[in-house]
């Protein structure tokens, strides 16, 4: 493994988990708004 090859193993690494989070999050917001709307409390 050449230096160069692990930064961009562990750059792109920093860069997918935050966006795997976030559209996780945006799921997960999503179908509760949806869950919300189809049955108000």
């Amino acid at each position: 493994m050449k230096p160069i090859k692990i930064i961009k193993t562990v750059l792109r690494a920093l860069i997918a988990v935050p966006c795997a989070l976030f559209l996780w999050v945006v799921y997960f917001t999503v179908g509760m708004f949806e869950a919300l709307m189809e049955n108000p409390v």
